[in-house]
């Protein structure tokens, strides 16, 4: 009785902890762009203290935030974290460079 106690009880907090947030952009969490900036828009459950890259987030009173973060050239890693959620982003930005009317990607 003790062990079926035990594991209801996990699955109840792992289950809840795991919706901590939902991400609904970007889709993807490893992508290559060339924009300046990627934009994070999702929800964050009630009394859930959640932040990108160590800024704390401050949601809609419905839990909706939406947040963008600069993109320095080559890899960007970018970290969600709530209490107990984690989630990394590797976003690649790529650089053109424009020479007449041809367009060159470095």
């Amino acid at each position: 009785m003790r062990k079926i106690l035990i594991l209801i009880f996990t699955f109840i907090i792992t289950t809840n902890f795991a919706q901590a947030y939902n991400i609904v952009l970007p889709r993807e969490k490893k992508f290559v762009t060339q924009n300046d900036y990627a934009f994070f828009v999702g929800k964050i459950n009630d009394a859930e203290e959640f932040s990108i890259n160590g800024t704390r987030i401050p949601s809609a009173q419905n839990g909706a935030f939406a947040y963008s973060v600069k993109l320095k050239k080559g890899e960007n890693r970018i970290v969600l974290r709530s209490l107990y959620k984690r989630e990394i982003y590797k976003i690649f930005k790529e650089v053109s460079a424009k020479k007449g009317n041809l367009e060159v990607l470095e």
